[in-house]
């Protein structure tokens, strides 16, 4: 066989398998609307039912975002916080302030005495009395005998003060006594000063 005559022959076999098929698909048609009549008449047809729709899923509600707070809240809530008292307990009592050099405004005092002995000095704090009525604005007052010679060291919170008590009641006072020596005063300003607990006074004679 010729190969012009075996393309024709299964041309021809194509043709044929395609009618057949075709056939087949219309008989096969057929049958599924006579058995979908049949159902319908009888009752037995599958019924389809819409399918709802599910529901949407419910999002929990998110809280609303607040609005940024305006400066001027921002800073009356600061005072408000720093205002509240806090409760921690009883207050601590504010310590003192520590004076600074520059702060200080004492006036020391020392006086030199010359021709003045122990007895006529116990005489003159004995008739003005600093020692029982001490005079106002005298800190410390220090007595001391070097060769023969009194010396005496204040401090007082001015040097006004200890001028003003000088003249009103040691220099009365000397002269009253008849003791002739004055002494010789120098003045200056107190750079520190530590308090402490006064020394016991020396046992009278």
């Amino acid at each position: 066989m010729t190969e012009s005559a075996l393309v024709a022959e299964s041309m021809r076999n194509r043709h044929e398998s395609l009618l057949h098929d075709a056939a087949v698909g219309r008989r096969d048609r057929a049958f599924a609307r006579t058995a979908r009549a049949a159902a319908r008449r009888d009752g037995t047809a599958l019924r389809w039912w819409r399918r709802r729709r599910p529901e949407p899923a419910t999002l929990p509600a998110v809280p609303a975002v607040p609005a940024a707070v305006p400066a001027p809240a921002r800073a009356l809530a600061a005072e408000a916080l720093l205002a509240t008292p806090v409760l921690a307990g009883p207050a601590s009592p504010d310590p003192l302030p520590l004076p600074t050099a520059a702060a200080l405004t004492y006036a020391l005092v020392v006086q030199q005495w010359g021709g003045i002995t122990a007895g006529q000095y116990d005489d003159l704090r004995q008739a003005v009395g600093w020692d029982r009525d001490v005079p106002a604005g005298m800190r410390v007052h220090v007595a001391s005998f070097t060769d023969g010679h009194l010396r005496t060291t204040d401090v007082w919170d001015s040097e006004e003060a200890f001028t003003a008590y000088q003249q009103a009641h040691v220099l009365p006072g000397l002269e009253r006594l008849g003791i002739q020596a004055r002494p010789e005063v120098a003045i200056s300003s107190v750079y520190e000063l530590t308090d402490t607990l006064p020394a016991p006074r020396r046992p009278a004679d």
